[in-house]
C-alpha cells in the first residue's frame, strides 16, 4: 500500500488555476454561498501534497480576466489561521516604509528639547498665521470700501453727464435788448459856448472866494486865542520870577 501511494505521488502535478487576485473574504469566510449557490469542491489529497482550492468565477470576474489578465503569484505562503483574520489585521495596520536597504523605517524618537523647540516652531507658525489672517482681513475690508467709493464715484460722475445733457437739450434763452442809447445833444453856436465858460468862470470864482474868506476867518480865531494865551502868561510870569518871595506881594 506504501508503494502504491508513493508512485501515486511521483504522477501527482502542480495544478495552476488562471484567475484574478484572491479575494479572502469572501472565499474562505462564506464558503462560496454567494456564487449561485455552489460549494467547494472536496477531493482526497494524498499525505505530503499541498491542499489545491478550485475557485469557480463568476461571468464577469472572467470577462475581467480575459480584458485585462493579471499576473498571479507562484506561490502563496503558508500561514496559521484564517485568511479572513490575516486580511482584517492587514487592513487595520498601516503600510510599513521601508529604507534603501529594505529594512522597516525605524520611528524617530524625539528628545524634550526637540519637542519644546517644535512648540515654540508651531507656535510662531500659529501667531504669523493670525497675524496674516488679519492682514488678509483688513486687506479686504480695504479693497471692499476701495470698491464702494469708486462705485460712489461713477454714479457722481452719471449725474454730473446727466446734467450737462439735460443742460443742452434746454433751450436757449434769448439775449437781452441792449439799452437805447441817450440821445446827444445838438451842436452848440459859438456864442452858447461862450456863455457855457464865462458861466463856468464864474462859478469858480465865487468858490474860490469863498473858500478864501472862510480860510481868513479860521486864521483870525487862531491868531486871537494865540494872542489871549500870550497875555495870561505875561500876567502869571511874575511868579516864577518872584519865586518863594511871591506871597509877600
Amino acid at each position: 500500500m506504501n508503494d502504491t501511494e508513493e508512485e501515486e505521488i511521483d504522477v501527482v502535478e502542480h495544478l495552476t488555476v488562471e484567475k484574478e487576485d484572491i479575494d479572502i473574504n469572501s472565499i474562505f469566510d462564506k464558503a462560496m454561498n454567494d456564487v449561485g449557490g455552489l460549494d467547494t469542491i472536496e477531493t482526497e489529497i494524498p499525505e505530503g501534497v499541498p491542499e489545491i482550492s478550485l475557485v469557480v468565477e463568476s461571468p464577469k470576474a472572467t470577462q475581467r480576466s480575459a480584458k485585462s489578465p493579471k499576473k498571479i503569484p507562484e506561490s502563496v505562503p503558508e500561514t496559521a489561521g484564517s485568511f479572513a483574520e490575516i486580511s482584517q489585521v492587514k487592513s487595520n495596520n498601516k503600510p510599513v516604509k521601508l529604507n534603501k536597504n529594505g529594512q522597516p523605517r525605524k520611528k524617530r524618537v524625539y528628545t524634550d528639547a526637540q519637542r519644546e523647540a517644535m512648540r515654540e516652531r508651531m507656535k510662531k507658525a500659529r501667531e504669523q498665521s493670525g497675524k496674516n489672517k488679519a492682514k488678509k482681513q483688513e486687506e479686504k475690508a480695504q479693497e471692499k470700501k476701495y470698491k464702494d467709493l469708486m462705485k460712489q464715484k461713477k454714479l457722481l460722475e452719471m449725474d454730473e453727464i446727466e446734467e450737462k445733457i439735460k443742460k443742452k437739450k434746454e433751450p436757449k434763452k434769448e439775449p437781452e435788448p441792449a439799452p437805447a442809447p441817450i440821445p446827444t445833444p445838438k451842436g452848440l453856436s459859438r456864442e452858447e459856448l461862450k456863455q457855457a465858460q464865462f458861466d463856468a468862470i464864474l462859478q469858480y470864482e465865487t468858490l474860490r472866494k469863498q473858500r478864501k474868506a472862510k480860510k481868513k476867518q479860521e486864521e483870525q480865531i487862531k491868531q486871537y486865542k494865540q494872542d489871549v494865551e500870550n497875555s495870561l502868561k505875561k500876567e502869571l510870569g511874575w511868579r516864577d520870577v518872584a519865586g518863594e518871595y511871591a506871597d509877600c506881594f
